[in-house]
């Protein structure tokens, strides 16, 4: 179907060929004239031109014709579009607005019953976190916050004086400290490279601080109670079943009650030797047994003291000898230029004994595990609070602190 627009366009070319039509028709008129005043002109040549000349006219007619008539059914086609499908398109558009209009209409007010609906949800909630806010108590939260981290470490005491132990005793602190000695900084050791590594998490909880490690062993022995009252809720309810099954076993098979009564007995047994445990171990942190005292050192605390930041870093069997040597005298030369070193003095020409007050886990390779009440041979006495000692066939590093050397 065409538009309008294209019945302009046929309009616009019928009226081209009229015009070159007219135009030509005009063009043989003037030929014909021109040969007409000829006095040279035949009358073969004249018939001629005279029919050339109707045959322009001719076309001419048939174009002006053509050009009326696609006038005329141009113009129709016009008046039906502005007076007519112009019209009714405006009508749809306006209809269509209006619906648009009636949409957006409902949707403000849908909009607004729905905020009317959900405002008074919003209020409550604000209301509720208002009322959380104001319950918020700073010195409460600050004591919770300490309760939950807390070591339960003692402050630790004054450091006590060191007394000089003369020329022989004393020269092994002038000995340099090596690559391979505990906290070096060369890269090779465990904590060469930042630290301590951190310890691995124990059954017993034994890794942790004091007072820690107390909760810890509240919450296990909790948690075991509440598995052994759940597995006693299953046996009372299979020794019912037992009962009902075997004065009717249509309802169910006894032996296979009996066989989960067997393996709940099993797991009640385990869960007691269990709850045993923990609780001796939770009686044990929070009572800990007291260390005899010798006559010249005591016990001021139940609680392990912290041990130092980091033990020396000469502190290896390679670089700490009782036996003297004329080159590690103090004042050699090749010590004069040296940076200041960590103090190593041996604590005398008999190896002496001590006993451990405090259980210490080793964090790096050069550090030595021992529980509390372990017999140690003390080898050397470092500086920073360390000791080098040895138990059994194994030698390393402890804390100063956590041992209580014999009098020879």
């Amino acid at each position: 179907m065409c538009s309008v627009y294209h019945w302009v366009w046929f309009n616009v070319q019928a009226k081209k060929q009229y015009e070159k039509a007219s135009e030509e028709a005009e063009a043989a008129g003037i030929i014909r004239d021109k040969a007409d005043q000829d006095p040279n002109s035949t009358r073969a040549k004249m018939e001629k031109l005279t029919q050339i000349l109707r045959g322009k006219e001719s076309a001419q007619e048939s174009a002006k014709n053509a050009y009326i008539l696609q006038l005329q059914e141009t113009n129709q086609k016009r008046r039906l579009h502005f007076e007519s499908e112009m019209p009714q398109v405006f009508n749809e558009l306006q209809t269509m607005n209006a619906a648009r209009m009636d949409k957006f209409k409902a949707l403000l007010v849908t909009y607004a019953e729905c905020n009317r609906k959900v405002f008074p949800i919003i209020n409550t909630c604000l209301d509720n976190i208002t009322q959380s806010a104001n319950k918020v108590n700073s010195t409460q939260d600050n004591q919770q916050l300490v309760e939950d981290i807390k070591t339960g470490f003692p402050i630790p005491g004054d450091l006590a004086i060191e007394e000089y132990q003369g020329k022989e005793n004393g020269k092994a602190g002038k000995k340099k400290p090596s690559s391979s000695s505990v906290g070096g900084g060369g890269g090779g050791g465990a904590s060469g490279g930042g630290g301590k590594a951190k310890a691995e998490p124990k059954e017993d909880f034994s890794h942790l601080p004091p007072a820690q490690r107390i909760k810890k062993l509240e919450a296990k022995v909790k948690e075991v109670e509440a598995a052994i009252a759940k597995a006693n809720a299953d046996k009372t309810a299979m020794e019912k079943m037992q009962t009902i099954y075997s004065a009717n076993p249509a309802l169910g098979d006894v032996k296979q009650v009996e066989l989960s009564l067997q393996s709940t007995h099993t797991k009640l047994e385990a869960l007691g030797v269990e709850l045993e445990k923990f609780q001796s171990l939770l009686a044990e942190a929070k009572n800990p047994k007291p260390v005899a005292e010798s006559p010249k050192s005591s016990v001021s605390s139940l609680s392990a003291p912290a041990p130092p930041k980091s033990p020396p870093k000469a502190a290896n069997k390679k670089n700490i000898s009782t036996t003297p040597s004329q080159e590690d005298e103090w004042g050699s030369d090749d010590d004069e230029d040296d940076e200041p070193e960590e103090k190593c003095v041996a604590v005398g020409d008999a190896v002496r004994s001590g006993m451990m007050l405090y259980a210490f886990t080793g964090q790096t390779e050069d550090e030595l595990s021992v529980d509390a009440n372990d017999q140690v041979r003390i080898k050397h006495d470092l500086s920073d609070g360390w000791l080098r000692v040895q138990k059994g066939s194994k030698e390393g590093l402890v804390p100063k602190a956590y041992v209580q050397i014999h009098d020879e």
